[in-house]
């Protein structure tokens, strides 16, 4: 199984050319020690992991289809990828199902903010002193436990004190 690259590569795949904007002139600012690679289709993705090794994916919903074979496709070319899907939708259903196979759901449209704080995160994953049989076993987990919205609630409340 292919190891994390040196340099960072990002693949952002979106259908809206508005959005590809968007997300080049974000990432090329302040980011020129990132590969970073752009499309408009997960046919574009899938051939682009296939020649480069990302850190980060970021993929429109609407470009997971129905099935989702492409999406895991993706996934089986870029194991140790951060996935990110973008979404403009906020209906709980599709929102799930977008977590069952994403690390993180980001709004669309995005906000800087939360673009920086994702390659942060894939940057700290990287630095992680991990073996590659370890980094696999975590990449192939198909859901992490999530926190009861009641200890959320308690937290906020001890945190206002």
């Amino acid at each position: 199984m292919t190891q994390l690259s040196e340099q960072p590569v990002l693949i952002f795949a979106d259908p809206e050319p508005a959005i590809l904007r968007s997300a080049r002139r974000v990432l090329h600012r302040g980011h020129s020690d990132w590969e970073l690679h752009f499309c408009d289709s997960i046919d574009d993705a899938v051939m682009l992991a296939g020649s480069s090794t990302p850190w980060i994916l970021v993929l429109d919903e609407s470009l997971l289809g129905a099935d989702l074979t492409e999406a895991h496709a993706l996934f089986e070319r870029a194991p140790y990828a951060l996935r990110v899907i973008l979404s403009s939708s906020s209906q709980e259903n599709i929102l799930y199902g977008s977590t069952r196979i994403a690390h993180l759901v980001l709004p669309k449209p995005f906000k800087k903010e939360d673009v920086e704080t994702v390659l942060q995160r894939a940057i700290n994953c990287a630095q992680l002193d991990l073996s590659p049989e370890l980094r696999s076993c975590i990449a192939s987990l198909k859901s992490l436990p999530l926190l009861p919205e009641v200890y959320r609630q308690v937290s906020e409340e001890l945190d206002k004190e």
